[in-house]
Protein backbone atom coordinates (compact mmCIF):
# COMPACT_ATOMS: atom_id res chain seq x y z
CA UNK A 1 0.00 0.00 0.00
CA UNK A 2 1.51 3.47 -0.93
CA UNK A 3 2.23 6.03 1.87
CA UNK A 4 -0.84 8.43 2.64
CA UNK A 5 -1.02 11.54 0.75
CA UNK A 6 0.67 10.08 -1.80
CA UNK A 7 -1.88 8.89 -5.12
CA UNK A 8 -0.28 6.16 -7.72
CA UNK A 9 -1.87 5.54 -11.18
CA UNK A 10 -4.61 3.17 -11.04
CA UNK A 11 -5.38 2.91 -14.86
CA UNK A 12 -5.13 5.39 -17.81
CA UNK A 13 -7.06 5.62 -20.58
CA UNK A 14 -4.98 5.72 -24.11
CA UNK A 15 -4.62 9.14 -26.15
CA UNK A 16 -5.48 9.21 -29.67
CA UNK A 17 -4.25 12.56 -30.84
CA UNK A 18 -2.61 15.75 -29.61
CA UNK A 19 -5.27 17.97 -31.66
CA UNK A 20 -8.70 15.98 -31.04
CA UNK A 21 -10.35 17.64 -28.31
CA UNK A 22 -11.83 14.35 -27.06
CA UNK A 23 -7.59 13.58 -26.50
CA UNK A 24 -7.81 13.49 -22.56
CA UNK A 25 -6.38 10.61 -20.67
CA UNK A 26 -8.17 9.87 -17.52
CA UNK A 27 -6.20 8.42 -15.06
CA UNK A 28 -7.24 6.96 -11.48
CA UNK A 29 -5.20 7.92 -8.68
CA UNK A 30 -5.49 5.81 -5.16
CA UNK A 31 -5.04 8.51 -2.81
CA UNK A 32 -5.22 6.19 0.36
CA UNK A 33 -9.12 6.99 0.79
CA UNK A 34 -11.00 7.09 -1.88
CA UNK A 35 -10.20 6.85 -5.47
CA UNK A 36 -10.23 10.28 -7.86
CA UNK A 37 -9.99 10.53 -11.32
CA UNK A 38 -8.63 13.49 -13.51
CA UNK A 39 -9.54 14.47 -17.09
CA UNK A 40 -7.25 17.58 -17.41
CA UNK A 41 -4.67 17.20 -19.93
CA UNK A 42 -2.51 19.44 -20.78
CA UNK A 43 -0.55 19.46 -24.46
CA UNK A 44 3.01 18.92 -22.77
CA UNK A 45 1.03 15.77 -21.33
CA UNK A 46 -0.01 14.79 -25.37
CA UNK A 47 3.13 15.41 -26.44
CA UNK A 48 5.08 12.48 -24.17
CA UNK A 49 2.01 10.55 -24.43
CA UNK A 50 2.88 10.71 -27.95
CA UNK A 51 6.49 10.12 -27.59
CA UNK A 52 5.66 6.83 -25.98
CA UNK A 53 7.02 8.19 -22.15
CA UNK A 54 4.31 8.28 -19.41
CA UNK A 55 3.52 9.19 -16.36
CA UNK A 56 4.56 5.45 -15.01
CA UNK A 57 7.97 6.36 -16.01
CA UNK A 58 9.02 8.71 -13.52
CA UNK A 59 6.43 7.17 -10.66
CA UNK A 60 8.73 5.26 -7.70
CA UNK A 61 9.57 1.91 -8.09
CA UNK A 62 6.58 -0.45 -8.00
CA UNK A 63 4.54 1.92 -9.49
CA UNK A 64 2.94 1.95 -12.67
CA UNK A 65 -0.34 1.63 -14.40
CA UNK A 66 -2.06 -2.13 -15.83
CA UNK A 67 -4.69 -1.92 -18.84
CA UNK A 68 -7.96 -3.97 -18.21
CA UNK A 69 -7.16 -6.94 -19.95
CA UNK A 70 -4.14 -7.96 -17.51
CA UNK A 71 -6.28 -7.21 -14.63
CA UNK A 72 -8.73 -9.43 -15.73
CA UNK A 73 -6.09 -12.38 -16.52
CA UNK A 74 -4.53 -12.14 -13.32
CA UNK A 75 -7.65 -12.13 -11.55
CA UNK A 76 -8.87 -15.54 -13.47
CA UNK A 77 -5.23 -16.81 -13.09
CA UNK A 78 -5.85 -15.77 -9.06
CA UNK A 79 -9.05 -17.92 -9.00
CA UNK A 80 -7.88 -21.15 -10.82
CA UNK A 81 -5.31 -20.84 -8.43
CA UNK A 82 -8.05 -20.65 -5.45
CA UNK A 83 -9.55 -23.23 -6.70
CA UNK A 84 -6.69 -25.74 -7.48
CA UNK A 85 -5.40 -24.55 -4.09
CA UNK A 86 -9.01 -25.62 -2.62
CA UNK A 87 -9.21 -28.93 -4.17
CA UNK A 88 -5.82 -29.93 -3.27
CA UNK A 89 -6.44 -29.14 0.62
CA UNK A 90 -9.72 -31.01 -0.03
CA UNK A 91 -7.66 -33.79 -1.20
CA UNK A 92 -5.18 -33.27 1.73
CA UNK A 93 -7.83 -33.30 4.39
CA UNK A 94 -9.75 -36.47 2.65
CA UNK A 95 -6.32 -38.34 2.40
CA UNK A 96 -5.88 -37.48 6.05
CA UNK A 97 -9.24 -38.84 7.26
CA UNK A 98 -8.87 -41.74 5.02
CA UNK A 99 -5.07 -42.22 7.10
CA UNK A 100 -6.75 -41.27 10.58
CA UNK A 101 -9.63 -44.08 9.78
CA UNK A 102 -7.18 -46.81 8.51
CA UNK A 103 -5.21 -45.92 11.53
CA UNK A 104 -8.42 -46.12 14.01
CA UNK A 105 -9.13 -49.24 12.30
CA UNK A 106 -5.40 -51.03 13.01
CA UNK A 107 -5.54 -49.68 16.19
CA UNK A 108 -8.74 -51.30 17.12
CA UNK A 109 -7.25 -54.78 15.09
CA UNK A 110 -4.20 -54.49 17.18
CA UNK A 111 -6.36 -53.99 20.64
CA UNK A 112 -8.78 -57.40 19.63
CA UNK A 113 -5.41 -59.20 18.70
CA UNK A 114 -4.46 -58.52 22.40
CA UNK A 115 -7.37 -58.91 24.13
CA UNK A 116 -7.52 -62.75 21.99
CA UNK A 117 -3.59 -62.99 23.29
CA UNK A 118 -4.26 -62.58 26.71
CA UNK A 119 -7.63 -64.73 26.82
CA UNK A 120 -5.72 -67.43 25.23
CA UNK A 121 -2.50 -66.65 27.60
CA UNK A 122 -5.78 -67.06 30.56
CA UNK A 123 -7.57 -70.22 29.10
CA UNK A 124 -4.21 -71.45 28.09
CA UNK A 125 -3.72 -71.14 32.43
CA UNK A 126 -6.93 -72.25 33.37
CA UNK A 127 -6.02 -75.75 30.84
CA UNK A 128 -3.24 -75.86 32.82
CA UNK A 129 -4.75 -76.05 35.99
CA UNK A 130 -7.26 -78.62 34.96
CA UNK A 131 -4.28 -80.75 33.78
CA UNK A 132 -3.15 -80.67 36.89
CA UNK A 133 -6.24 -81.35 38.90
CA UNK A 134 -6.42 -84.04 36.35
CA UNK A 135 -3.20 -85.99 36.92
CA UNK A 136 -3.60 -85.64 40.90
CA UNK A 137 -7.09 -87.79 40.09
CA UNK A 138 -5.31 -89.87 38.25
CA UNK A 139 -2.93 -90.65 40.95
CA UNK A 140 -5.78 -91.02 43.01
CA UNK A 141 -7.83 -93.25 41.08
CA UNK A 142 -4.53 -95.42 40.55
CA UNK A 143 -3.89 -95.87 44.48
CA UNK A 144 -7.85 -96.36 44.81
CA UNK A 145 -7.68 -100.09 43.65
CA UNK A 146 -4.61 -100.66 46.25
CA UNK A 147 -6.53 -99.26 49.23
CA UNK A 148 -9.49 -100.98 48.22
CA UNK A 149 -7.39 -104.65 47.93
CA UNK A 150 -5.66 -104.20 51.25
CA UNK A 151 -9.56 -102.87 52.77
CA UNK A 152 -10.77 -106.56 51.19
CA UNK A 153 -8.24 -108.25 52.76
CA UNK A 154 -8.48 -106.86 56.04
CA UNK A 155 -12.41 -107.22 55.55
CA UNK A 156 -11.50 -110.50 54.91
CA UNK A 157 -9.47 -111.05 58.18
CA UNK A 158 -12.25 -109.55 60.21
CA UNK A 159 -15.14 -111.46 59.05
CA UNK A 160 -13.04 -115.13 59.40
CA UNK A 161 -12.33 -113.77 62.87
CA UNK A 162 -15.64 -112.82 63.24
CA UNK A 163 -16.66 -116.30 62.21
CA UNK A 164 -14.68 -118.15 64.33
CA UNK A 165 -15.33 -115.99 67.57
CA UNK A 166 -19.34 -116.82 66.31
CA UNK A 167 -18.10 -120.13 66.23
CA UNK A 168 -16.54 -120.56 69.33
CA UNK A 169 -19.71 -118.76 71.38
CA UNK A 170 -22.13 -120.52 69.79
CA UNK A 171 -19.91 -124.24 70.75
CA UNK A 172 -19.32 -122.64 74.11
CA UNK A 173 -23.36 -121.26 74.27
CA UNK A 174 -25.03 -124.64 73.47
CA UNK A 175 -22.42 -126.72 75.30
CA UNK A 176 -23.48 -124.74 78.30
CA UNK A 177 -27.26 -125.25 77.07
CA UNK A 178 -26.68 -128.41 77.50
CA UNK A 179 -25.09 -128.65 80.93
CA UNK A 180 -27.62 -126.39 82.03
CA UNK A 181 -30.65 -128.61 80.97
CA UNK A 182 -29.03 -131.67 81.80
CA UNK A 183 -28.81 -130.69 85.82
CA UNK A 184 -32.13 -129.01 85.36
CA UNK A 185 -33.31 -132.50 84.08
CA UNK A 186 -31.34 -134.26 86.64
CA UNK A 187 -33.11 -131.35 89.50
CA UNK A 188 -36.60 -131.95 88.51
CA UNK A 189 -39.61 -134.05 88.92
CA UNK A 190 -37.57 -137.18 88.21
CA UNK A 191 -35.36 -137.06 91.87
CA UNK A 192 -38.34 -135.71 93.03
CA UNK A 193 -40.72 -138.16 91.98
CA UNK A 194 -37.94 -140.90 93.09
CA UNK A 195 -37.90 -139.68 96.97
CA UNK A 196 -41.27 -139.35 97.70
CA UNK A 197 -42.05 -142.80 96.32
CA UNK A 198 -38.60 -144.44 96.77
CA UNK A 199 -40.14 -148.11 96.52
CA UNK A 200 -42.20 -147.50 93.47
CA UNK A 201 -39.47 -146.18 91.43
CA UNK A 202 -37.62 -149.16 89.94
CA UNK A 203 -41.15 -151.42 89.90
CA UNK A 204 -42.39 -148.11 87.64
CA UNK A 205 -39.10 -148.00 85.37
CA UNK A 206 -39.26 -151.78 84.57
CA UNK A 207 -42.68 -151.72 83.93
CA UNK A 208 -43.79 -148.43 82.70
CA UNK A 209 -42.93 -147.39 79.09
CA UNK A 210 -41.01 -143.95 79.60
CA UNK A 211 -42.70 -140.28 79.55
CA UNK A 212 -43.36 -139.62 75.92
CA UNK A 213 -44.99 -136.46 74.16
CA UNK A 214 -47.44 -135.94 71.63
CA UNK A 215 -46.25 -135.55 68.08
CA UNK A 216 -43.90 -132.28 67.04
CA UNK A 217 -43.24 -132.39 70.96
CA UNK A 218 -40.15 -131.56 72.24
CA UNK A 219 -39.58 -132.89 76.03
CA UNK A 220 -37.88 -130.61 78.34
CA UNK A 221 -37.98 -131.52 82.45
CA UNK A 222 -41.53 -132.61 82.68
CA UNK A 223 -42.58 -130.62 79.98
CA UNK A 224 -43.49 -130.97 76.46
CA UNK A 225 -43.32 -127.75 74.21
CA UNK A 226 -44.33 -127.54 70.57
CA UNK A 227 -43.96 -124.10 67.68
CA UNK A 228 -46.95 -123.42 65.75
CA UNK A 229 -46.48 -121.85 62.70
CA UNK A 230 -50.83 -121.06 62.44
CA UNK A 231 -50.59 -117.22 62.98
CA UNK A 232 -53.64 -116.36 65.23
CA UNK A 233 -54.19 -113.81 67.92
CA UNK A 234 -53.52 -114.43 71.30
CA UNK A 235 -56.95 -115.71 72.91
CA UNK A 236 -57.44 -117.89 69.48
CA UNK A 237 -53.86 -119.26 69.99
CA UNK A 238 -54.43 -120.23 73.68
CA UNK A 239 -57.83 -121.67 72.46
CA UNK A 240 -55.81 -123.61 70.01
CA UNK A 241 -53.42 -124.76 72.97
CA UNK A 242 -56.27 -125.95 75.01
CA UNK A 243 -57.49 -127.77 72.31
CA UNK A 244 -54.61 -130.05 71.91
CA UNK A 245 -54.90 -130.57 75.73
CA UNK A 246 -52.51 -128.67 77.10
CA UNK A 247 -51.94 -124.54 77.28
CA UNK A 248 -49.60 -121.76 75.71
CA UNK A 249 -46.12 -121.82 77.23
CA UNK A 250 -44.94 -120.61 80.82
CA UNK A 251 -41.71 -120.02 80.44
CA UNK A 252 -41.40 -119.07 84.61
CA UNK A 253 -37.38 -119.42 84.66
CA UNK A 254 -34.01 -119.19 82.74
CA UNK A 255 -34.13 -122.47 81.74
CA UNK A 256 -37.54 -123.10 80.44
CA UNK A 257 -36.71 -119.96 78.46
CA UNK A 258 -33.23 -121.01 76.68
CA UNK A 259 -35.09 -124.17 76.13
CA UNK A 260 -38.00 -122.23 73.62
CA UNK A 261 -36.12 -119.57 72.32
CA UNK A 262 -33.66 -122.98 70.78
CA UNK A 263 -37.25 -124.35 69.33
CA UNK A 264 -37.80 -120.91 67.77
CA UNK A 265 -34.65 -120.55 66.35
CA UNK A 266 -34.62 -123.97 65.18
CA UNK A 267 -38.31 -123.45 63.57
CA UNK A 268 -37.12 -119.36 62.38
CA UNK A 269 -33.66 -119.54 62.01
CA UNK A 270 -33.65 -115.67 60.62
CA UNK A 271 -35.57 -114.18 63.56
CA UNK A 272 -38.24 -112.93 60.99
CA UNK A 273 -41.51 -113.60 63.06
CA UNK A 274 -43.00 -113.76 66.95
CA UNK A 275 -44.36 -115.67 69.16
CA UNK A 276 -47.03 -115.81 71.66
CA UNK A 277 -46.73 -117.05 74.67
CA UNK A 278 -48.86 -117.61 78.40
CA UNK A 279 -48.47 -113.99 80.01
CA UNK A 280 -50.77 -111.46 80.27
CA UNK A 281 -52.01 -108.42 81.77
CA UNK A 282 -55.66 -107.82 80.92
CA UNK A 283 -57.45 -108.12 84.57
CA UNK A 284 -54.97 -105.18 85.67
CA UNK A 285 -52.52 -103.05 84.03
CA UNK A 286 -49.02 -103.66 84.97
CA UNK A 287 -49.56 -106.90 86.91
CA UNK A 288 -49.00 -109.56 84.87
CA UNK A 289 -49.75 -113.30 85.02
CA UNK A 290 -49.37 -116.67 83.75
CA UNK A 291 -52.01 -119.07 82.16
CA UNK A 292 -52.64 -120.52 84.84
CA UNK A 293 -53.14 -117.27 86.96
CA UNK A 294 -49.85 -117.43 89.20
CA UNK A 295 -48.66 -113.93 89.13
CA UNK A 296 -44.65 -113.22 87.39
CA UNK A 297 -43.25 -113.10 90.91
CA UNK A 298 -40.67 -109.78 89.47
CA UNK A 299 -39.55 -107.85 86.43
CA UNK A 300 -38.07 -110.73 84.47
CA UNK A 301 -34.37 -109.99 82.68
CA UNK A 302 -35.87 -111.42 79.54
CA UNK A 303 -38.01 -108.10 78.87
CA UNK A 304 -36.72 -106.37 75.97
CA UNK A 305 -35.02 -102.70 76.87
CA UNK A 306 -38.03 -100.46 78.29
CA UNK A 307 -40.28 -103.29 78.04
CA UNK A 308 -43.47 -103.86 78.94
CA UNK A 309 -44.05 -99.81 78.23
CA UNK A 310 -48.00 -100.37 76.99
CA UNK A 311 -47.36 -98.02 74.13
CA UNK A 312 -50.54 -96.36 72.65
CA UNK A 313 -52.48 -98.29 75.97
CA UNK A 314 -53.92 -101.97 75.04
CA UNK A 315 -50.53 -103.66 75.25
CA UNK A 316 -51.28 -106.26 77.67
CA UNK A 317 -50.33 -109.53 75.81
CA UNK A 318 -46.59 -110.80 75.49
CA UNK A 319 -44.68 -112.46 72.82
CA UNK A 320 -40.91 -113.07 72.00
CA UNK A 321 -39.82 -110.43 69.69
CA UNK A 322 -36.24 -109.17 68.53
CA UNK A 323 -33.44 -110.28 69.36
CA UNK A 324 -35.73 -113.53 71.13
CA UNK A 325 -36.39 -111.22 74.22
CA UNK A 326 -40.17 -110.24 75.63
CA UNK A 327 -42.46 -107.88 74.26
CA UNK A 328 -45.76 -106.77 75.20
CA UNK A 329 -48.16 -106.17 72.21
CA UNK A 330 -51.91 -105.83 71.82
CA UNK A 331 -53.70 -109.31 72.08
CA UNK A 332 -55.45 -108.92 68.88
CA UNK A 333 -52.39 -109.21 66.98
CA UNK A 334 -51.73 -112.30 64.72
CA UNK A 335 -48.62 -113.95 65.93
CA UNK A 336 -47.44 -117.60 65.73
CA UNK A 337 -47.31 -119.26 69.61
CA UNK A 338 -45.81 -122.05 71.31
CA UNK A 339 -47.92 -124.68 73.06
CA UNK A 340 -46.85 -126.87 76.18
CA UNK A 341 -48.72 -129.78 77.23
CA UNK A 342 -47.71 -132.87 80.23
CA UNK A 343 -46.19 -136.09 78.62
CA UNK A 344 -48.18 -139.49 78.56
CA UNK A 345 -46.99 -142.04 80.63
CA UNK A 346 -46.24 -139.84 83.80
Amino acid sequence: MPPAGKKQVVRELPVMDENNCYKEACNVYYTGNRYEEACAVSKSKLRRLAAGKGPGQNSPTGVGMRNPGQSRVWTSAVKKTISVLSIVLNCCLLGAVIFLAVTMTELKLSVSQLEERAETSMNIADLESVSDKLQQAIEIAKSLPVNLERQEMALEKLAAGMAQLTNSLMSDILENNKKMLQTLDNMGGNGKNQQENPTDAPVRAATDPPPSCPDDYHKYRQLCFKVFETRKNFHDSAAACRADGGTLAMPRDAGINAFLVSLINAEDPYGSADYWFGLHDQREEGKWEWMDGTALERKSEMWGINQPNNFREGEDCASYGWRDLWYDTVCHREREFICQVLPTGL
